[in-house]
């Protein structure tokens, strides 16, 4: 995939009925400009000013997280087996001093034992857990 930002973005139609997967990059890039690829033709959206693509702090923990837990559910399901818990949270070094036990963990993104973890849950538990997500204004655990 695209290893930086390019200047002009894309976004698809194609994307919602899952025909393909535009990366992130490409929805966040350089320059406020983005081409829009539908089934017969393409537009251009652009805006004036670079205001418009401005995240907040909880929204780049945010996309830190999907990119992760992206990895190890590749058809955009919304959930993972918790088996890869141990592997998913390893691929996110910035939360390791902040994160409880593993056990503890499970039990908070699994708390009905069913091996599954799904990714709003598990969104809200680890901006929780982040220092940065945490002054952002992150909903505390369980409210």
């Amino acid at each position: 995939g695209v290893q930086e930002r390019p200047s002009i973005g894309l976004l698809s139609e194609l994307e919602s009925l899952r025909y393909l997967q535009v990366g992130s990059l490409f929805k966040q890039p350089k320059l406020p400009i983005w081409v829009i690829a539908s089934q017969s033709h393409f537009t251009v959206l652009f805006c004036l000013s670079a205001e418009a693509q401005r995240s907040t702090s909880l929204e780049a923990l945010e996309e830190t997280l999907l990119r992760a837990f992206s990895e190890y559910d590749s058809e955009g399901n919304g959930f993972i087996s918790s088996e890869h818990l141990p592997s998913l949270l390893t691929a996110l070094p910035e939360w390791q001093a902040h994160l409880p036990p593993l056990d503890e963990m499970r039990s908070r993104l699994d708390p009905e034992g069913t091996s599954l973890i799904v990714f709003d849950r598990f969104v809200q538990s680890m901006t929780a857990c982040h220092p940065s997500g945490a002054a952002a204004g992150a909903p505390a655990e369980g409210g």
